[in-house]
């Protein structure tokens, strides 16, 4: 029986290295130079909607329109059920800044097998892990009097979780056991979007087109996937930017604010969108008292102090400990049979035959697999910031478990129970720069997440508020 180790832990660290986590990557690894605290801000809005095919074709039989007109045509189809919204992010920084937000699920699935025996199922013995879920980055740069924009949307899924390795794996499989799951990628980009570095994402030379060039407040159409496969939805992707005046933020050291809060909660998704349809909406500063007397749900309240060393690490972390690998279960038995030593005398000479004892498994006959080893993860909350010139440089990073996938199976009487199986860990990550002088709660990122069983959460979204004091 797999035992799963849970410690709490809480903690403010300051001035210390963030340690690298291999299971989050990091596309802002290609640092930018400091921003001054002057430059424009910019506020990023993508969204992900589901269309019936047909609708889409019909409006556009009929003449179709611009992006922003196909938008306020898909609003009207989400109210009357004709479209799905599945996914909303969004992002804020100053211009110059690669803006980007993340919602991923670490699959982990069986790469290698070896048999079984007659009556059990094939053993895996490697594993393999892919992201699955929604990533967005972008960025403003200004370019003469225009401002080019450059970005890259990204959606990989689980199609479906394989096909069983073996025909009594196949006649006793379980809904979701994971074998060969098959994945679909989606993906667009424009500009010199950096690599993602993601040990568990295929590498492809990413796309070098053009830096588009969009006019401020216009919804545009970034994205549109019809593959025809199992689905019988077309993906939208729209994306909208919105651009200020910056606040200039605090040079000296003695009149920063020292006393960072982080809120995040989890509200209504069509509330939030209700919001963000509003024409010319800058909402990072209005959102707190947009959703005061909103239905919400508390999901994290952290507070820490910034210390001289200009760097602040915050934790409320779990550690969740989970067995990798096994040895397999096997019954033995031991039986004697006559078996043939030597021939001595040539070909008509005399065999010599004795009692052998022979140890082999017992046909059909595997008990559970026992875990020999074993890694941790911490799930929860971690906050970093780091002052850099006049800016606040934040991540919050939120891990959470959010089931297990089964990969083998043994039987015990009538019924076929787990022994092998893998966690399925939720990730989500909120990169900002925000100016150093105090404020009142400010939007900083919205995110999704994922329902246990790891499938997306339509149905709400997540918001980061921050305070600086």
């Amino acid at each position: 029986m797999k035992r799963i180790l849970l410690i709490c832990w809480m903690g403010v660290v300051a001035g210390a290295a963030e340690e690298v986590n291999p299971f989050v990557s990091h596309r802002r690894a290609e640092k930018e130079p400091v921003i001054e605290a002057n430059a424009p801000a910019c506020e990023f809005t993508l969204e992900h909607i589901l269309v019936d095919p047909e609708v889409l074709r019909e409006w556009e039989s009929q003449g179709g329109g611009s992006d922003d007109e196909l938008h306020a045509a898909v609003e009207q189809w989400v109210a009357g059920g004709r479209a799905v919204l599945d996914h909303t992010a969004w992002v804020t920084g100053p211009m110059g800044v690669w803006l980007n937000s993340e919602q991923t699920l670490e699959q982990i699935y069986a790469t290698e097998v070896i048999p079984g025996g007659k009556g059990a199922w094939p053993y895996p013995t490697s594993f393999e892990t892919r992201n699955l879920g929604y990533s967005f980055i972008s960025r403003v740069t200004p370019e003469g009097e225009k401002r080019k924009t450059e970005w890259g949307i990204d959606l990989c899924q689980m199609v479906t979780p394989g096909r069983p390795y073996h025909p009594l794996v196949a006649r006793t499989q379980h809904p979701g056991d994971l074998f060969l799951p098959q994945f679909r990628q989606l993906r667009a980009s424009a500009g010199g979007v950096p690599a993602e570095d993601d040990p568990f994402t295929p590498q492809v030379e990413e796309p070098r087109h053009q830096a588009l060039v969009f006019e401020e407040g216009k919804r545009y159409l970034w994205g549109r996937f019809e593959t025809g496969e199992d689905s019988a939805r077309t993906r939208l992707v729209f994306a909208r930017s919105l651009m200020r005046d910056a606040v200039s933020g605090v040079s000296d050291e003695s009149e920063r604010p020292r006393r960072i809060s982080l809120r995040v909660v989890r509200v209504d998704h069509g509330e939030l969108w209700s919001l963000l349809k509003a024409p010319g909406a800058w909402i990072q500063d209005s959102a707190w008292s947009a959703f005061a007397n909103v239905p919400q749900e508390m999901v994290a309240d952290l507070m820490g102090w910034l210390p001289r060393e200009d760097k602040l690490g915050i934790e409320a972390v779990q550690e969740c400990t989970y067995p990798t690998e096994w040895v397999p279960g096997m019954k033995w038995e031991v039986t004697e049979r006559w078996e043939e030593l030597s021939k001595r005398g040539g070909k008509e000479g005399v065999a010599s035959r004795a009692t052998q004892r022979v140890v082999e498994p017992a046909v059909g006959e595997m008990m559970a697999a026992t875990p020999t080893s074993f890694e941790t993860r911490n799930v929860g909350f971690y906050l970093n910031l780091e002052v850099k010139g006049e800016m606040y440089d934040l991540e919050v990073d939120r891990v959470v478990k959010l089931g297990d996938s089964v990969h083998h199976r043994v039987q015990d009487g009538e019924e076929w129970i787990a022994d092998v199986t893998m966690p399925v860990f939720g990730h989500s990550r909120v990169e900002t720069l925000l100016p150093a002088v105090s404020c009142d709660w400010k939007l900083i990122g919205v995110g999704g997440e994922f329902l246990l069983g790891g499938e997306p959460d339509q149905e709400h979204r997540l918001l980061y508020f921050l305070k600086l004091e």
